[in-house]
């Protein structure tokens, strides 16, 4: 999923300064991000921030983080966000186990079960909008499982 540390890697991906150059039309260009981090939204600040060159170390230091993720040390883990995003495979994984074993004796269709198993494409976005789609995606998930 698209974390703090992932965003940093596609920021500084070979293929992203490529697409820069191309549309640059400069070999070596000047990119300058504008991002809203999450952590500094929490703290009040409304508005995105630029980030130019001389972030690139950054960015760099932060696209290796990633193996903290998940773990106590990761900074960006405590939010109500990542902490829902990692509950979602768990929850996912039992409920796809009950539509296996249902398609298994003939309770439901194996359509159905492959609806079921798209569900996780609802839930996209940013913040609160992607914790809305979770809660969509949850209530979507319960009321199929549900009717097993």
């Amino acid at each position: 999923y698209k974390d703090e540390y992932e965003v940093a890697r596609l920021m500084l991906s070979a293929d992203g300064v490529a697409e820069a150059a191309v549309v640059t039309g400069d070999a070596d260009p000047d990119v300058t991000w504008h991002l809203h981090p999450p952590m500094l939204r929490s703290l009040g600040v409304n508005r995105k921030l630029r980030f130019g060159r001389r972030s690139r170390p950054l960015f760099a230091a932060l696209a290796r983080g990633k193996r903290v993720r998940g773990t106590w040390r990761d900074p960006f883990g405590r939010t109500e966000l990542r902490r829902t995003e990692r509950a979602l495979p768990g929850e996912f994984a039992a409920a796809i186990d009950r539509v296996v074993a249902a398609v298994g004796r003939g309770a439901i269709s194996v359509d159905d079960a492959v609806a079921v198993a798209e569900l996780p494409d609802v839930v996209r976005g940013y913040e609160e909008l992607k914790l809305r789609r979770i809660g969509e995606y949850r209530t979507a998930l319960a009321a199929a499982v549900g009717r097993i």
